[in-house]
């Protein structure tokens, strides 16, 4: 999850939800391909980590 104010960094997001005075306006997933942002891997991290979780 990610909250910004910034409209650039919001349409590069799956799914965008608007808020106003602490009620959802809008909620809907973006219309074309989002493109992939790779994560940076915290402290004790590996690059693809999923903290864990086998995949199963």
């Amino acid at each position: 999850m990610l909250v910004t104010h910034d409209r650039e960094v919001a349409a590069r997001a799956r799914r965008q939800i608007t808020m106003r005075d602490g009620v959802v306006v809008s909620d809907s997933a973006a219309p074309g391909p989002v493109i992939p942002q790779q994560r940076n891997s915290g402290p004790g991290e590996q690059p693809g980590d999923d903290g864990g979780e086998a995949a199963r």
